[in-house]
C-alpha cells in the first residue's frame, strides 16, 4: 500500500505478515527487489533492498561503484521492468548512458 500520510500501525503488520506468509509459501521476492547479483541477493535475504529505499553506495576511487551501479540499474530497468532514475555526481547523463549499455551486452 502507497498511501501517503499517517497510517496506523497494525496496517504495517498486516502487510508484513503477508509478506513473510508470501516468503515461506515460495515467493522469495516478496519483501524487495533483487540486485541481480546471485552472491549480494543471497547475502540480503530475506528482505533484498526493501521497497521504498534509497540505495546509496560509496567507496573509494578506483572501486567499482560506477560498473556496480550500472549492473543493479540494468536489472532494475530491464529484469525488474523497473523506472529506475540514476544520480551521480561524477558522471554526466551520456557517460551513464554509455556505462548502461556497454555493462550488460543483453
Amino acid at each position: 500500500n502507497e498511501d501517503k500520510g499517517l497510517r496506523h500501525v497494525k496496517e504495517f503488520g498486516k502487510e508484513w505478515f503477508n509478506n513473510l506468509e508470501k516468503y515461506h509459501e515460495g515467493d522469495k521476492d516478496s519483501f524487495g527487489y533483487t540486485t541481480g547479483i546471485i552472491d549480494l541477493d543471497a547475502m540480503l535475504r530475506p528482505k533484498l533492498i526493501p521497497r521504498g529505499s534509497l540505495v546509496a553506495v560509496g567507496a573509494r576511487p578506483k572501486m567499482g561503484k560506477s560498473a556496480f551501479m550500472s549492473l543493479l540499474t540494468n536489472h532494475s530497468a530491464i529484469d525488474l521492468q523497473l523506472n529506475t532514475p540514476v544520480f551521480s555526481m561524477e558522471m554526466s547523463g551520456e557517460q551513464i548512458f554509455e556505462r548502461s549499455i556497454t555493462t550488460d551486452g543483453k
